[in-house]
């Protein structure tokens, strides 16, 4: 995260510039006489990290809100980044550069070899695709069944 202290002057002179700035991700600090004033953030930046302290605070004691159940499913594992993010009307990229910049533990990819497999599976099946049976290869299909396997030949073999 980069922070960037700012007098009120400065501010004053350069404001479009401060503000291009912390959309892009920065964090502005006004400050006089050596006194931090206000901080400038970037407003999703800002519900995230509201979002984030709700899921810190202990249970019975935390206020309900969308973003803090969302982040509150992903923490917990019970959603993917991309749903997270889909939620809350980002991108999966833009949400994944916004946790990175702010140290939020980013779960990319299965975590198990199970996982992965049964990615494969769920992806296949989300398009149509048969699984081969154990031990049957693609070439004892008829090919009348052949378009049930797209344009990929899912036996495994090279």
């Amino acid at each position: 995260m980069t922070r960037t202290t700012i007098s009120q002057t400065d501010l004053a002179r350069r404001t479009q510039e401060v503000v291009d700035r912390v959309q892009h991700g920065e964090v502005a600090v006004l400050e006089t006489s050596g006194q931090e004033l206000a901080v400038l953030l970037d407003p999703v930046d800002f519900r995230l990290l509201q979002a984030l302290a709700h899921c810190a605070i202990e249970k019975r004691e935390r206020p309900s809100d969308p973003d803090s159940d969302v982040l509150r499913a992903y923490l917990a594992e019970e959603i993917s980044l991309g749903k997270a993010a889909d939620l809350l009307g980002l991108s999966r990229f833009e949400l994944q550069d916004r946790f990175f910049r702010r140290g939020v533990l980013l779960r990319l990819g299965p975590a198990s070899l199970e996982e992965a497999r049964a990615e494969v599976v769920a992806a296949l099946q989300a398009y149509s695709y048969r699984l081969l049976s154990p031990g049957e290869r693609l070439d004892q299909v008829p090919v009348a069944d052949w378009s049930t396997f797209g344009n990929h030949r899912c036996s495994g073999e090279g």
